[in-house]
């Protein structure tokens, strides 16, 4: 007779690890999302204004005292958006069990890493210190421990062979 055992933690049956990582990207992806459609929406405000008035003293100061550009305005925000979408869609291959996706994400979690241990190197706050340690513990977390919760690419019970007296 065979009888299931939880190894850890598990929240929707699911390792709290997995949980806390998909909670992360999801927020992460849903914040850059809203970041890039607020960029294209005031680009498409400021390119509205001064169509309205192209001698609006407000919009002309800010944009000669900026370096913002309509045009690189709504790069920079599909940009954030395509960004904030493919963490929602990572988060959602992680807590469907994917192991395709649990791979991609290492390999693409250790391209940035590197890429941010290097931009730390150059110029360090506090910020990129905690995203670096959060880069960190979630490559340990895919590389490591994760694998050791997925038995026959499932998430969560293992069977233990147990007799009976």
């Amino acid at each position: 007779m065979h009888s299931m055992k939880r190894q850890g933690i598990h929240i929707f049956n699911r390792p709290l690890g997995l949980v806390l990582i998909t909670v992360y990207k999801v927020l992460w992806g849903f914040v850059e999302c809203c970041l890039g459609l607020l960029a294209i929406w005031s680009a498409s405000l400021v390119f509205g204004e001064l169509a309205e008035d192209p001698q609006d003293i407000f919009v002309n100061f800010v944009l000669h005292h900026t370096a913002y550009s309509t045009g690189s305005a709504i790069h920079v925000g599909v940009l954030f958006f395509l960004l904030g979408f493919t963490k929602l869609a990572i988060a959602y291959g992680l807590w469907y069990r994917s192991w395709k996706i649990r791979r991609t994400l290492i390999i693409f979690l250790s391209i940035v890493t590197v890429f941010t241990l290097f931009d730390f190197a150059i110029h360090w706050t506090f910020f990129k210190a905690f995203a670096l340690l959060a880069d960190f513990l979630v490559l340990y977390y895919l590389w490591r421990i994760l694998p050791h919760h997925l038995k026959d690419h499932d998430v969560g019970l293992v069977p233990e062979v147990t007799t009976q007296t």
